[in-house]
């Protein structure tokens, strides 16, 4: 199901061009527009449009003006689509006729889901009813900062991929030239400092196992280091952990800092 802000975005020339982990909408003068497919964040859609009028150069008022309330667009019992956000036309679908064997394994399978989701419900309510006062009232505060920390974290990673996205397109630009991907890590480190990031710097990444230093040259590809994230700009995505599996198999990891290596190298001579 298409989001609003994926419709807005839409609306204003954006067009899907990439979809695994994250939407990725891109235009015709190269911006990038990058939403998650299963937001967590309760906030999400408000931060999305956000970004949205930043990279557009709007107010958020202006991407949502002359929207009618919900129960104005109503149209025998459904919400009929903003005549703005539609774009071609679409065959409506044919129903599908399901068997009587077809439907009975579907309901089979939703009364074993009811069962499962009240039997986890019920073994919680036990937990929390042999608990103290204080012990109920850490735990819900636990599991609230836990959701949170989750949302906070998701909404970071969907910052971040915009910023991956942009030296993604530098790097294809430059035809995938291995003596360019240094400067592209050096320039992006400044682009999320000025965007208001900190902790950023450029880190070697080399296969698990392997040397960094071998026969006195350096090996290994420039990535960034974020804070807690790694921003992989080759195969564009954000890690969470120093070390990942490529999606070609390969087990790599950071070794170390650029700026590390300099002053290893400063207090050697």
């Amino acid at each position: 199901m298409t989001s609003r802000p994926e419709k807005i975005a839409i609306a204003h020339g954006f067009r899907l061009a990439r979809e695994s982990k994250h939407r990725v909408l891109r235009r015709g003068d190269g911006k990038v527009f990058v939403l998650p497919n299963t937001p967590s964040d309760r906030r999400y859609e408000h931060n999305a449009l956000s970004d949205l009028a930043h990279l557009l150069g709007k107010r958020k008022s202006e991407l949502t003006e002359g929207r009618l309330p919900l129960r104005a667009t109503r149209e025998r019992g459904t919400l009929a689509p903003l005549p703005a956000l539609i774009h071609g036309t679409e065959k409506p679908q044919r129903s599908v006729k399901l068997t009587s064997k077809q439907r009975r394994a579907i309901r089979l399978q939703h009364q074993e889901r009811q069962a499962a989701e009240s039997k986890a419900a019920r073994h919680e309510q036990r937990q929390l009813r042999d608990m103290s006062a204080g012990d109920r009232a850490a735990a819900h505060r636990a599991e609230r900062e836990r959701r949170e920390t989750a949302a906070e974290q998701a909404d970071k990673i969907r910052r971040l991929m915009a910023v991956v996205f942009m030296a993604w397109d530098v790097w294809m630009e430059r035809e995938h030239d291995s003596d360019n991907a240094l400067g592209i890590a050096h320039s992006t480190v400044l682009e999320l400092e000025h965007l208001g990031w900190m902790d950023c710097e450029v880190v070697l990444v080399s296969p698990v196992g392997t040397p960094i230093r071998e026969d006195g040259a350096v090996r290994g590809f420039p990535m960034i280091r974020c804070g807690q994230f790694y921003l992989d700009f080759l195969d564009r995505d954000v890690h969470t952990s120093s070390s990942w599996t490529t999606p070609h198999g390969e087990d790599v990891e950071a070794v170390v800092s650029l700026k590390d290596m300099a002053k290893s190298a400063g207090a050697g001579k």
